[in-house]
């Protein structure tokens, strides 16, 4: 046995020496370890050193190189660490260049989107095109307007502005009555005044924020300017108005032009009022008043009738002789007529103190309670 394995050795170690004669030589392998991948960067050789690729042997042409498939290569020669070129063998090596794949689709650059780039007719490659934009929503409609109006404001002895919401609101010129004009003057209390304001005060003082309701001469419409066209109406004011859907009595209705007509505040037109207007003409009122003779005891006198009376204002007055309310406005021809709070009655025991002056809502023809 001991024989055997001797002999198994000595054929191993026979066949390792063949092998170890069969390698490369030592200069092969040095030169080897020289061409390693480690060397990067290094100076190209001196201008009075011949160029090695024209006297190597084994170096190849860069043309007969094929390029990777990936990207683009160049050739370079290679020196050893310390800068010297190498005497014999010299070798090339593929160096990567950045870029894209050959037959790959390539991005286009960012654009520019700068005002001073992106307008320019220098730049632009197509004209701008402007895109249509969605619709506008119609309009909503507007809810018909009230019969009733609670909130009314007096711009003028016959203009008013009916609120219906927070943001509409109509504006009314009472029909067949005309304001007199701005640089009229009356006389009131022995005072001169503004005619125009005195009517303003005096429409504003009969109303006192109570409820109206009007009867169109031209229906206001939202498409013809509602709030910004004034339209004539009739315009009503009383207890009737609200009771006449609740309560079955009906109460009385007052025509407002019918009121400052009879007390001489506006002038009618086309024939209508005219025997309020004889009246407030024969009684010298408003307008048509002159210079008073009233002293100052006597206005006051006249503010303490005023205040005494102002507890009856709201009760309702008894029949007489006045135009008579629209149908419309209750619905049915039983129609109460269109009253006037001031109206002087038949022996009356209460007498105003002077023709010209200024009387509140209701103070003539009522007795002291």
């Amino acid at each position: 046995m001991g024989y055997f394995t001797l002999a198994v050795l000595a054929l191993l170690l026979v066949v390792l020496l063949l092998w170890l004669l069969g390698s490369k030589s030592p200069e092969d392998r040095a030169e080897a370890d020289t061409l390693a991948p480690t060397a990067t960067d290094a100076p190209p050789p001196s201008s009075g050193t011949a160029d090695p690729l024209a006297h190597s042997e084994e170096a190849k042409p860069v043309s007969s190189l094929s390029p990777a498939p990936t990207s683009p290569v160049l050739q370079a020669p290679v020196v050893n660490g310390s800068g010297d070129q190498l005497a014999s063998g010299v070798k090339t090596k593929r160096i990567t260049i950045q870029g894209p794949t050959a037959g790959e689709v390539v991005a286009p650059p960012t654009r520019d989107v700068t005002p001073s780039y992106q307008f320019s007719p220098l730049h632009q490659r197509q004209p701008l095109k402007r895109e249509p934009g969605l619709p506008l929503p119609p309009k909503p409609k507007r809810e018909p307007l009230p019969k009733i109006f609670r909130h009314v404001v007096v711009e003028g002895p016959t203009e008013l502005v009916l609120k219906v919401d927070k943001s509409r609101q109509v504006t009314v010129s009472l029909a067949h009555v005309d304001a007199p004009d701005a640089d009229r003057v009356c006389w009131l209390d022995g005072r001169q005044a503004p005619c125009v304001a005195l009517a303003r005060t005096a429409l504003r003082r009969y109303l006192r924020q109570r409820a109206v309701s009007c009867r169109w001469i031209d229906t206001p419409d939202a498409t013809d300017g509602e709030e910004t066209q004034s339209h004539d109406a009739s315009c009503y004011l009383g207890t009737g108005l609200s009771r006449r859907n609740s309560v079955p009595k009906k109460g009385p209705i007052h025509d407002i032009a019918s009121w400052l007509a009879r007390y001489g505040w506006v002038i009618p037109r086309d024939e209508h009022y005219d025997r309020e207007n004889r009246s407030a003409q024969k009684n010298a009122l408003g307008i048509y008043a002159t210079k008073g003779s009233a002293s100052d005891d006597a206005v006051q006198a006249r503010k303490r009738e005023w205040q005494a009376l102002s507890s009856i204002l709201n009760e309702a007055t008894r029949d007489i002789d006045a135009p008579e309310a629209p149908s419309d406005l209750y619905g049915d021809d039983d129609v109460v007529g269109a009253l006037t709070l001031i109206a002087p009655r038949e022996n009356t025991e209460l007498k105003p103190s002077s023709p010209n002056s200024l009387e509140p809502p209701g103070s003539q023809g009522r007795q002291q309670p």
